[in-house]
């Protein structure tokens, strides 16, 4: 009966230090891949990032090519025109009103 209790005893505890062992393993693993998650989110949001600076980058250069075909000089210059064309129509209008 003593031998059969020392070996249960002994049995214990090697089970517990097993248990604790384990816990410790799964704790670290646990760690381990929290960290693989998080690096997974900040991969996922620095593509994000890139893909949005590139996106404005290109907007940005879109705006810049439009503004160079059009810039204020060309609107005052179309401004002229047509207020020049439209003193001509006038006055094409008022020889013919001279004429009636």
């Amino acid at each position: 009966l003593q031998l059969n209790k020392a070996k249960n005893k002994r049995g214990a505890i090697l089970a517990l230090k097993k248990k604790k062992m384990f816990e410790g393993e799964y704790n670290k693993i646990s760690g381990m891949k929290l960290m693989l998650e998080q690096q997974k989110v900040q991969i996922e949001a620095t593509i994000n990032d890139a893909d949005i600076f590139t996106a404005l980058k290109k907007g940005n250069e879109a705006i810049n090519a439009v503004s160079q075909q059009v810039n204020i000089d060309s609107f005052q210059d179309l401004k002229d025109d047509l207020e020049e064309q439209q003193a001509n129509a006038e006055e094409i209008g008022n020889f013919f009103g001279e004429l009636a």
